[in-house]
């Protein structure tokens, strides 16, 4: 088998990734403590030791004009105080009734430190960003931690919509009919999978994209070989539901000289998990390719 470097260098020439306010303010060496289901203490708090998590911007996906987010889309977060006001550099006073503050979602397996307090050397990110994979409201928290003990936790509602596709608007949205980019998705909160998703482009008189897992580092061929191939499956078992049998006539881009996986429809979608294997030209690599009805 060829490298894989080849297919993660290519990625990465196609990926343009948008972040906000992350940089080298990015916190990951924390461990998290054990949580009570409610905060310790937090009636003993004044209340400018209280916070606020507010979502600020939201990047939609094909230049689209949406007020709800879907999966794909970027969104830009904030932490405020209890006066909704925001302190884009210096230390808020809250900061010193805590050790460490986390980001978590119950329906997401990761956390994001925003910030940490050790001695001789605090981090503090004022802003950050992330994509998320989910399609329906999900509940994001703001933990505030002292000596290990949840002190205080302010949580919102993400208010999330699915498009035709993922965010994808086979209609409303942007068509590249030449120089096609990609464009990477990464969730804070679910380091398991990055995704790949091209431009909107357009086959046959047919709008289609095509969506990769992005390169990941430290998996031999056959570990990221068989990643690709989960986490593809895992995001369209969950935006699609189960797989359906559709013949490959029933497609308008689909390319000849690969192998069909499993194929998936909606009202307005057609998608096929493919294995392309190594020739001369390509690498082995699954993908998805997915195009409107």
């Amino acid at each position: 088998m060829k490298s894989r470097v080849l297919f993660g260098a290519m990625l990465s020439l196609l990926c343009t990734f948008a972040v906000a306010g992350c940089g080298d303010d990015k916190i990951t060496d924390i461990d998290i403590p054990d949580t009570p289901g409610e905060p310790s203490g937090s009636e003993e708090l004044p209340d400018e030791a209280k916070f606020k998590l507010k979502m600020v911007q939201l990047t939609p996906l094909m230049n689209l004009d949406a007020g709800v987010a879907a999966p794909f889309d970027f969104m830009t977060f904030r932490i405020v105080d209890n006066q909704d006001v925001y302190y884009p550099v210096g230390f808020p006073d809250f900061l010193q009734y805590y050790d460490s503050i986390v980001m978590v979602s119950p329906v997401m397996p990761d956390s994001y430190c925003i910030y940490k307090k050790k001695p001789g050397h605090v981090k503090f990110t004022h802003q950050w960003g992330s994509y998320f994979f989910e399609n329906e409201t999900f509940q994001i928290s703001l933990k505030g931690y002292k000596d290990n003990v949840l002190r205080y936790e302010t949580t919102m509602n993400q208010l999330m919509c699915e498009r035709d596709f993922l965010g994808i608007d086979w209609k409303g949205g942007d068509i590249v009919l030449a120089n096609p980019k990609a464009n990477g998705a990464y969730c804070i909160l679910d380091n398991r999978y990055e995704f790949v998703l091209t431009d909107t482009q357009m086959l046959n008189e047919t709008c289609y994209v095509t969506l990769y897992l992005a390169y990941s580092s430290g998996l031999s061929d056959a570990e990221f070989i068989k990643k690709q191939e989960a986490g593809l499956k895992w995001l369209l078992d969950k935006h699609i539901g189960e797989s359906a049998s559709i013949d490959a006539s029933a497609f308008k881009t689909l390319p000849a000289d690969v192998d069909i996986v499993k194929t998936y429809e909606n009202p307005t979608t057609l998608a096929a998990l493919l294995h392309q294997q190594e020739d001369d030209t390509h690498e082995e690599c699954y993908y998805v390719l997915a195009e409107a009805k």
